[in-house]
């Protein structure tokens, strides 16, 4: 993840923070959509008193390390793909843009892939300001926690905070046929080298 942090998800900044928009995946950046393929956001704790005690996905990230492992659907074009991950800190979210996002993306290749054409979102514009997820008083016990951006793609994975991964049976109708990006959200294992991450607090996630 970027050490820096970008709090306006009206600007093009949060594609991959701040880097200038480019045509497709093939450069660091650019303005085509993104489908999510994994999230790691939240779970009650029991004994909590408030949401800060509550189960988050990136302290499963400190937990390992700093290390997740994210499936990439096999039944994607096979192709160039962006892969955005990105880690959501929440302790001043109560306020209008208080929500701090950490994002960082990497260039990958989908080789022997297939057909489908996942939903698409783009940001800027998947988000908005006022998102339960994004304005949101952790300081106080929650229930629940909406998680900003589109449903995980079918197929693929998800994971809530803490908890045992599993199958997300959600199907997605196909939509346009773009070069696509790929965003992350959070891991569902801990092994491997474990390398220095930031003490953030919440979500994160990945789209491509």
């Amino acid at each position: 993840m970027s050490n820096t942090t970008v709090t306006d998800v009206g600007s093009t900044a949060f594609r991959c923070n701040g880097r200038p928009g480019v045509a497709d995946a093939a450069t660091p950046d650019g303005p085509a959509g993104r489908s999510k393929i994994f999230q790691d956001a939240w779970s009650f704790k029991t004994g909590g008193r408030v949401g800060d005690d509550d189960n988050w996905g990136t302290k499963d990230l400190n937990t390992c390390c700093g290390k997740t492992n994210v499936k990439i659907p096999s039944d994607i074009a096979a192709e160039d793909y962006l892969l955005r991950a990105e880690a959501l800190a929440l302790y001043t979210a109560r306020k209008a843009n208080g929500t701090q996002f950490y994002m960082t993306c990497y260039q990958i290749t989908v080789t022997r892939g297939g057909a489908a054409s996942p939903s698409l979102v783009k940001f800027p514009g998947a988000y908005s300001a006022a998102d339960p997820g994004i304005k949101i008083k952790i300081h106080a016990a929650l229930s629940s926690y909406v998680v900003p951006g589109p449903p995980v793609y079918s197929g693929v994975t998800t994971k809530s905070a803490a908890l045992e991964p599993k199958h997300n049976p959600q199907v997605l109708s196909a939509h346009h046929q773009l070069r696509k990006q790929v965003q992350v959200i959070g891991g569902d294992t801990c092994n491997g080298i474990c390398i220095t991450l930031l003490n953030f607090e919440r979500e994160v996630k990945v789209l491509i």
